[in-house]
């Protein structure tokens, strides 16, 4: 698995109360759990994902406001959605316009290519 990748994936499977700021790739950032099956991502400079069950559904980014994927999950991911909105106005993106919030944020989920020795490049 890919570093960034796993790094999120030990938070996520740490206890609901852990609110203690990890970094991944030299960027700080908290996980919390917001409700059940609901967690966010927060970086330091205020840029919020959220995601429903395992799946990053909409951001929250300061000066710019809130993105929502288009994509139908399931209704109890819309509600996740709704509930965290609330009622400011949101973008609707695509489901690889919020992903691209990760990649921006973590740097590419592609593995290091390796050298003739093995070594990563």
């Amino acid at each position: 698995m890919i570093r960034a990748c796993a790094d999120i994936a030990r938070a996520f499977a740490r206890p609901s109360d852990y609110r203690e700021p990890f970094t991944v790739q030299g960027k700080e950032m908290k996980l919390r759990t917001i409700g059940t099956n609901q967690s966010v991502l927060e970086f330091k400079d205020g840029q919020t994902i959220l995601f429903s069950y395992e799946t990053p559904v909409a951001v929250y980014t300061p000066g710019k406001g809130y993105e929502r994927t288009e994509l139908f999950i399931s209704r109890t991911t819309n509600k996740h959605v709704d509930k965290w909105i609330g009622r400011e106005p949101a973008r609707t993106v695509s489901q690889e316009a919020i992903a691209l919030h990760l990649n921006d944020r973590l740097g590419s989920h592609v593995a290091p290519e390796s050298d003739d020795d093995g070594h990563d490049a």
